[in-house]
Order: structure tokens, then sequence, then C-alpha cells
């Protein structure tokens, strides 16, 4: 990802100098499903995808910010000096965005999270670029397993993720019988920036149209696999406006998201080490191996 990162830049040259930035002094903020970085020198922020990502998507998660904004639900914007975006690159695509000043969302701010959620949940008509994209959680989960499965050490845990993944694969279905709504599909602190502001949300691109019970799923991970407390499960229900736990419709879409997210996990195994141990910890923790408390990323 780090070279990718880099190709990146040097393609970006141009469309920065015409907007009056220079290609140079960035920091990474943090590298995952995309690499987020900061220009030093500025309020702006670069986020490059990794390869597979379409321009729709991309498109999408600009959309959805500019959507919320506009309906009362504060969301980091993108980056008044790019409104033609995003940009096409040899490997994905990149898209720029105001960096705002904030701290990290704590358990204290679980309750602002809920009641954000819940204005989400009660929106309607959303642009035609988040309601084209169809819910599907299991798709990036192949993908990923294909994309990692050379890599000698997963290469054991393969086999018990595709046979959990195709598990999850045949209750998928069922979730469409439920109650659909607008949901973020990333709902968690790490995506909650407390800035002197207010609270603002970011990361759109699993923004749709989807079972309400996705988005609060990731609560419900939280306290079954990251340690969240039930006093902080019930902070958020109070945001919320009703009681969320780990059962029911929220229970099948957490067990999805324990798939979904180690998958995901896999994509960093090969670069960082600590991801490579927690990657392992959590497959052991799938086939029932452990009760590892899961570390986030």
């Amino acid at each position: 990802m780090i070279e990718t990162v880099e190709g990146a830049l040097v393609e970006l040259r141009a469309p920065l100098a015409v907007a009056g930035y220079n290609s140079t002094n960035w920091r990474v903020l943090r590298i995952g499903e995309n690499a987020v970085l900061r220009h030093s020198d500025s309020d702006l922020v670069v986020r490059i995808s990794r390869s597979g990502k379409d321009y729709a998507t991309v498109r999408g998660d600009i959309d959805f910010a500019l959507y919320l904004n506009d309906h009362g639900v504060p969301a980091v914007p993108p980056h008044y000096a790019f409104p033609a975006q995003p940009f096409r690159l040899k490997q994905g695509f990149a898209s720029f965005w105001e960096y705002v000043e904030h701290r990290p969302a704590g358990s204290s701010d679980l309750r602002t999270l809920g009641a954000l959620l819940s204005h989400i949940h009660a929106l309607t008509d959303p642009p035609n670029s988040i309601k084209s994209r169809r819910f599907d959680p299991m798709s990036r989960v192949d993908a990923r397993l294909d994309a990692i499965q050379h890599i000698r050490p997963i290469q054991p845990h393969v086999g018990i993720l595709r046979a959990r993944a195709d598990v999850m694969r045949n209750v998928v279905a069922d979730l469409f019988r439920e109650e659909q709504s607008l949901v973020h599909g990333d709902a968690h602190l790490g995506n909650l920036l407390v800035t002197g502001a207010g609270p603002k949300l970011i990361d759109f691109e699993e923004a749709m149209v989807a079972p309400q019970a996705w988005d609060l799923s990731s609560i419900a991970l939280s306290h079954r696999r990251f340690g969240m407390t039930d006093y902080d499960l019930s902070q958020f229900s109070k945001g919320y406006g009703m009681v969320v736990q780990d059962a029911g419709v929220a229970r099948i879409c957490a067990d999805i998201r324990e798939i979904t997210s180690t998958t995901w996990l896999g994509q960093l195994a090969n670069e960082r080490e600590d991801a490579m141990e927690e990657f392992k910890l959590r497959v052991a923790c799938l086939s029932g191996g452990s009760e590892h408390v899961w570390m986030p990323f």
C-alpha cells in the first residue's frame, strides 16, 4: 500500500498545483481500506483507495457527506478546492477532504454517536449514488481472501475463514426482510471526530440503504469482542432512542461483521507484525479456540 501511496502522490501533482497546493509534506494519518494522509502545510486531507474501488463508490462517499450536511447531520466535507472529484489513478482513486482539528471520540461520546445514527436512519431520498449501492456485506470477503491467500503465514487460516464466510452468506438473504433505511454502514467511534464545533462523522464508503440493524451491529460487535462495557452500550442506546443489544438481527449482523472485519485486517497482516498477530488471534476466536479481546486497528 505504501508504494501505491507514493505513486499516487506523484500522479496528483497536477490537480494539486491547479488548486494551489504543493505535492510534498504529507503525513500518514492511517492506512487501512484506504490510505489517509494530511498535507502538513494546509487543511487538506487525501484519501487514496486500494485498487478494486470504482469511480461510483468514491463519488458516492463525496455525495453522502454533502447530503448529510445539507440534512443536519454534521460530517467532514470534501475539500472545496476540488469540485471535480474523485481523481482516477493507475491503481484506485483519490479524493480530497477538509482537515478539522479534533480529538478522537471516546466512550463518553457513544450517546452522541447513537443520536447521529438515529438521525441518519430517519432520513429519506438519499443521493442516487447511494441508492444504487447494493447491500452485500460478504462481497468483499472473497476478494480479500483471494488477495491474501498467497501470504504464507495466512495460508493455514484461509480455509477456516472461507468456511465461516459460506455460513454467513446463507443468512444474508434473510436480512432483506428486515426494516431498511439509510445507514452509515461503518458506525463506530473511530469514524466520529470531536471538534471545537461539535461532532463530525467520517468514512462513508459503506453508506447505503440497508437493514438498520447493520449499523447497530457495529456497536453490538464492540460489546462482544472489543471490550465495550454494559454501561457504554446503555449510553449508546440512550442516544439512539431504543435498547441496542447483541441479540436477534443485530446478533446475526455482528456475526457477519466478525468475518468482514477479520478479512479486512488480513489486508494489513503482511504489512504490520501486530496486525498479523491480531489476525491469527481473531481466527482462533472464530474457530472456537480463544476468547481473546480484539484490538481495534
